[in-house]
């Protein structure tokens, strides 16, 4: 189902519709997906993928963001975000702030769609039972592109195994993550 998931990722045009679909096609709970922000402000160190992916401009401010996106109570995803808010249209970023709304979801008029760089999908520990899903199930890097081509974010995503368990299969545990394998772009499309 990771795989299934990283697929419509891919295809997708942002991250919050791909999911939304996602979760009404597997029953994952009812309503929007909105954000529980953790941090947002000025970033203060800004790793050089960061810079190759969004090409600020000299003095450009790199804003970062860090949520867990959920849906009701069942989180599903959590998010590191470096974006540059002079590229956002009016009133995009006083929302981001103010607001429960996703990245994805504010910026739909700026006609988004995104590149992944890099995927990764954790192995599975087995217990007595079979298998058991580690807490994150499929790991993106992806530049977020305007529909005029311009980079507008730099997000890294971890998709949580929430989002391929049965419904009503009450709370999971979260404990010990497995040893992670990381699968380069093309490897995963073949």
């Amino acid at each position: 189902m990771a795989r299934d998931l990283d697929k419509r990722l891919s295809k997708g045009t942002a991250a919050t519709a791909t999911l939304q679909a996602w979760c009404e096609e597997h029953s994952l709970s009812t309503g929007p997906i909105t954000v529980i922000c953790q941090h947002q402000g000025n970033a203060v160190v800004v790793g050089q993928d960061v810079l190759e992916a969004l090409k600020p401009l000299p003095g450009e401010p790199i804003v970062y963001r860090r949520v867990q996106l959920v849906r009701a109570n069942v989180p599903l995803v959590e998010a590191e975000n470096w974006f540059l808010p002079q590229r956002l249209l009016p009133g995009m970023n006083e929302t981001l702030a103010s607001t429960k709304l996703p990245f994805g979801q504010v910026i739909v008029p700026l006609a988004p769609s995104r590149r992944t760089l890099h995927r990764c999908f954790p192995g599975y520990a087995l217990d007595q039972n079979g298998q058991q899903p580690p807490e994150v199930i499929l790991e993106h890097t992806a530049v977020v592109i305007s529909g005029g081509g311009v980079p507008l974010a730099l997000v890294k995503e971890r998709f949580l195994s929430e989002l391929v368990s049965s419904p009503g299969s009450g709370v999971r545990q979260r404990g010990h993550q497995p040893p992670m394998r990381l699968t380069s772009v093309e490897e995963a499309e073949r």
